[in-house]
């Protein structure tokens, strides 16, 4: 079964951020077949979407972490983390 993670970022972006999705799966060590990010500014993409594209991708399990950037701009998971599917 393939497993995908829609990797949810919280909280304020640094200035000097961008969605380098190969970077951030280096950095966070993530183990999946597809990775989706998703940030909670307004107007961006959302969850709903993240799951609708790797469900269209073939992906069965599917888990949304949720993760933040620390005083030091280091993105870090919560530990919190949902099932969505699979």
């Amino acid at each position: 079964m393939k497993l995908g993670i829609i990797l949810y970022i919280v909280g304020d972006l640094p200035d000097d951020w961008n969605e380098d999705v190969a970077n951030i799966i280096k950095q966070l060590g993530i183990q999946a077949d597809a990775v989706e990010i998703v940030v909670s500014s307004p107007g961006s993409y959302d969850i709903h979407d993240a799951w609708w594209r790797l469900s269209t991708r073939g992906i069965h399990k599917i888990m949304c972490k949720l993760a933040l950037f620390d005083e030091m701009d280091n993105l870090i998971f919560t530990g919190k983390e949902l099932r969505l599917s699979g």
